[in-house]
């Protein structure tokens, strides 16, 4: 697979757009019915509104499939210029993306199978919880802390820039919510 993804950039550009299509999917079911029925247990605090108008939901597409694009570039320019480093730069950039859209879905995924949970154990909540962006930022940097690590020891294991690019991307998302934590 890795020299799939490394040699051909269909291959990563297929699997990037399909990640980002299902990273809108999975964003939307999170914010569906049942997470609406979750929040008379869990309210969290959110950062935008989610009634998104034509323009800024264009804007997010475009922002979301971009990158695929963008590392076709890449690829191509280290097919054109026969340089080791920008090969070297494509790998890790796709391993990056790749890891960065993965641990997104990951994190969607979750969400919808909360809401699912809290509607199956509905009588088994009680009370009511909100929860502040700064803690639930708190959370999520320790779950992908947790996916660090494994990716860490395959890195370790097989360190090529494809997967030094999968480790690089938790910590982004780490460093990102640490920043978001301290404003």
């Amino acid at each position: 697979m890795e020299n799939l993804l490394i040699n051909d950039p269909r291959a990563g550009f297929i699997i990037l757009i399909l990640l980002s299509v299902t990273d809108m999917f999975f964003g939307k079911r999170a914010g569906s019915a049942a997470a609406k029925k979750r929040s008379e247990f869990i309210e969290y605090e959110t950062a935008v509104s989610r009634d998104m108008g034509p323009a800024a939901y264009f804007a997010l597409v475009l922002l979301k499939i971009s990158p695929p694009f963008l590392i076709t570039l890449i690829w191509a320019a280290a097919k054109a210029s026969g340089s080791d480093i920008v090969a070297i730069l494509y790998a890790g950039m796709i391993g990056f993306a790749l890891a960065l859209y993965l641990i997104i879905n990951l994190r969607h995924l979750e969400s919808v199978m909360i809401n699912k949970l809290s509607s199956y154990f509905q009588e088994d909540l009680s009370g009511k919880v909100f929860i502040k962006r700064r803690f639930s930022l708190g959370q999520s940097t320790i779950q992908i802390f947790s996916i660090f690590v494994i990716l860490f020891i395959i890195a370790l294991l097989k360190p090529t820039p494809l997967f030094i690019g999968f480790t690089l991307a938790p910590v982004a998302l780490i460093i990102r919510n640490i920043i978001v934590i301290k404003l």
